[in-house]
């Protein structure tokens, strides 16, 4: 069996910490004559001492090699992305063109391992360009996503694999030159990006892997939600000895929100996977990032201001506006929208104005940017115009997925939460 593994794993600056953590428990795991090559892709505007937060894993292990590619993201210019899903996702659609030779296995940084992971390394590719693990969420919730082949261009979803995990048999997709036919599909808009992409363009030459190698932390310890799935009984049975990687996708990550399931086993590989500063730093910020979308805390910010701008003239933007009017808001000013299309509509009396003339009508404004897929590149945009960072609250929808994922022990105050918004403060 081969030993030597090619590891490889994308990340941008908003993103060392975790793929740290994410390399550490590969090395914890893994077999001690297993020897990791590990690849990370980046762009070149990453600072070395980013980087160094990465390389001095290499001082505490010796049976890895890390070494950073830089990728260049102008091919991605025209990529759709998420403020949860960065550019630097689709780096992974280059891998065979970059990455010499017959295989690696990509990871995602949001992972911890759990399994030597030589045990799926090996297994036989010939003819296919992939192996993956069906996507959790896709399959539990199949009745809203059984037509999306047709939407991508694939005859069914039973197949349809997560990209978090992929073992990849670069010599076939390099004599196949896949990349390129990955990067034509840019042009074109998918609701999962990439990995919708890769499933369209190798359907049919993919190799299932089973779902312990890549279990989504939102069914951890609630595996009941996968039985009637396309996972097989012996799959579950499997994964509730012990997951060999749990995935923490979508928007609900630890790093963000403490109270997402299994939260508290990602804390605990970071707090031996960081130095102690590097981990106090991102925990505080976790539990603040938490505590700022907390209704409470949104009501109180905006009890004591006397201007609310609310970003995004959109179904989510007016929900806020009508949540913070039954608990007695009177302070809205306005709506912002980048769409000059809506802007100068209203809503309950509330105008839509550009946020250029909003910041100079209201200089003091307390602004809630309720964008979910662009709030980071709208908080860039308030930064440069010299908004304080203080001045900005980013409103995370909380959806029926996150109220049935968080941990048991955050049920009771979550439904505070949740009342207080629907009905009213006093409720």
């Amino acid at each position: 069996m081969n030993k030597e593994l090619t590891i490889v794993m994308t990340t941008d600056e908003n993103y060392i910490l975790q793929t740290r953590v994410a390399i550490w428990t590969l090395l914890e795991a893994g077999e001690k004559d297993s020897f990791f090559n590990i690849y990370i892709l980046c762009d070149s505007q990453l600072e070395e001492c980013k980087r160094e937060k990465i390389y001095v894993i290499q001082k505490k292990w010796t049976n890895v090699h890390i070494s950073f590619k830089e990728i260049n993201e102008s091919i991605f210019m025209n990529a759709k992305t998420t403020s949860y899903i960065p550019k630097s996702s689709f780096y992974r659609i280059l891998i065979p063109d970059i990455i010499e030779g017959d295989r690696c296995l990509f990871l995602d940084g949001d992972i911890i391992i759990n399994t030597d992971l030589s045990e799926i390394y090996n297994i036989d590719l010939t003819g296919k360009y992939l192996a993956g693990v069906k996507d959790c969420m896709l399959q539990c919730n199949m009745k809203e996503y059984e037509n999306y082949g047709d939407t991508i261009g694939i005859p069914g979803m039973s197949e349809y694999i997560n990209a978090g995990v992929l073992l990849m048999n670069l010599t076939l997709m390099r004599d196949e030159d896949m990349s390129r036919t990955f990067i034509s599909c840019l042009k074109d808009y998918y609701m999962f990006m990439d990995q919708d992409i890769m499933n369209k363009c190798c359907f049919g030459k993919i190799v299932q892997l089973d779902l312990k190698y890549n279990f989504f932390a939102d069914y951890y310890k609630k595996t009941d939600k996968l039985k009637g799935t396309f996972f097989s009984q012996r799959e579950i049975d499997d994964v509730n000895k012990g997951f060999g990687i749990l995935h923490f996708p979508g928007k609900y990550k630890p790093w963000n929100c403490i109270r997402t399931g299994g939260a508290d086993l990602w804390w605990k590989c970071a707090e031996r996977a960081l130095s102690a500063v590097d981990y106090e730093e991102l925990y505080n910020s976790a539990v603040e990032n938490t505590q700022k979308n907390d209704w409470e805390y949104i009501l109180n910010r905006c009890k004591n201001i006397k201007d609310v701008i609310i970003i995004g003239f959109s179904d989510i933007g007016k929900d806020v506006a009508d949540s913070l009017m039954r608990c007695g808001i009177e302070n809205i000013k306005c709506f912002c929208d980048n769409n000059r299309e809506k802007q100068l509509l209203e809503y309950n009396a509330i105008k839509v104005l550009s946020i250029d003339h909003a910041d100079l009508e209201y200089p003091e404004a307390l602004w809630i940017n309720t964008s979910q897929a662009g709030a980071r590149d709208i908080n860039k945009q308030l930064l440069l115009k010299g908004i304080r960072k203080d001045s900005i609250l980013v409103y995370t929808v909380k959806s029926k997925l996150y109220y049935e994922n968080i941990d048991e022990q955050y049920r009771e105050y979550e439904a505070k939460q949740y009342r207080m918004k629907q009905y009213g403060e006093m409720n």
